[in-house]
């Protein structure tokens, strides 16, 4: 999907971006190094850092936000030509930062999960696929077509690091295969999606683990852990919200929960309005237990 690589950046409030300035910046920046005609920007990681703080912080992961309406984005597209090799983790923790904006993640969630739901290729691997693409100048075929060659090997040994990884089991067992994922025309995730996609969120076993709760079990089933798939496919408390689901979808299994997603717009946004019932549910039962249970459940991350 496009927009999701496309450089997004748009002034807040007072605090905007000069994309100019970044590019004059980065033109500086070649020339120092001695190099010659036309270069795609290049920005440091510590400068992005610094471009994305200021935007982030004005921009809170709020409930109501979106994709289509989070502004507060340092764009991938400028940091796929950032740093060089020492700088890998930097940028990555840059890249991650961004991620957790698209997808109004908590920053508990792993710097791997995070990239899955947001749909945001890692810098690493984008990285070699630009070399690849670079490398294959002067062999046979359009540029178009090598470009389209080196997305599907990059797409591959992503697919392989997923499949290798031994934590993220709950979204991996909700997205296994990252081309159907990546490759929808629909779709957007937002803040109660994302906790369904990732399991952190307002749950009792997750909020429990970050201390925020007296126990990780389900306030209505005593002898259950309180997390996401309790929550959407057991817990007879949603059970109303999710038979009203399997009436228009048919039956809810985390494992292919992600193919009828993806199957229409239509089945995308049901899914995302029984996530948001849920959990706007268990906020306020989770106030009404106290503090302790509450504190964890909040929207914003900075």
């Amino acid at each position: 999907m496009k927009f999701r690589t496309t450089a997004i950046v748009n002034a807040i409030g007072s605090s905007s971006v000069d994309l100019n300035a970044l590019i004059t910046r980065s033109w500086k920046k070649h020339r120092e190094l001695g190099v010659r005609g036309y270069c795609s920007p290049l920005l440091d990681c510590d400068y992005s850092m610094k471009t994305c703080l200021p935007v982030n912080r004005q921009s809170p992961n709020i409930i109501n936000s979106s994709l289509s309406n989070h502004q507060g984005i340092v764009p991938f597209g400028i940091l796929q030509h950032g740093g060089i090799a020492y700088h890998r983790k930097r940028l990555a923790a840059v890249q991650r930062r961004c991620a957790l904006r698209v997808a109004c993640a908590y920053r508990t969630v792993s710097h791997e999960a995070v990239m899955v739901v947001a749909g945001a290729i890692p810098i690493h691997l984008l990285a070699k696929e630009r070399k690849e693409v670079y490398q294959k100048k002067g062999q046979p075929g359009t540029r178009s077509t090598k470009k389209e060659e080196s997305r599907e090997e990059t797409l591959g040994r992503w697919q392989e690091e997923w499949d290798a990884a031994q934590k993220w089991q709950w979204t991996k067992r909700l997205i296994p295969r990252l081309g159907p994922w990546l490759g929808r025309s629909l779709g957007e995730v937002d803040f109660f999606l994302t906790q369904l996609l990732t399991g952190h969120g307002a749950f009792r076993a997750y909020l429990h683990k970050m201390g925020r709760a007296r126990s990780p079990m389900c306030l209505h089933c005593s002898d259950a852990r309180d997390d996401a798939c309790h929550t959407f496919f057991v817990c007879e408390r949603w059970a109303g919200w999710r038979h009203a689901v399997e009436d228009e979808l048919g039956g809810l299994q985390p494992e292919t929960l992600d193919q009828k997603m993806i199957e229409s717009d239509r089945n995308w946004k049901r899914v995302a309005s029984f996530a948001r019932a849920v959990l706007s549910e268990k906020r306020m039962e989770l106030a009404s237990q106290g503090p302790a249970a509450h504190e964890g459940t909040s929207s914003s991350e900075e």
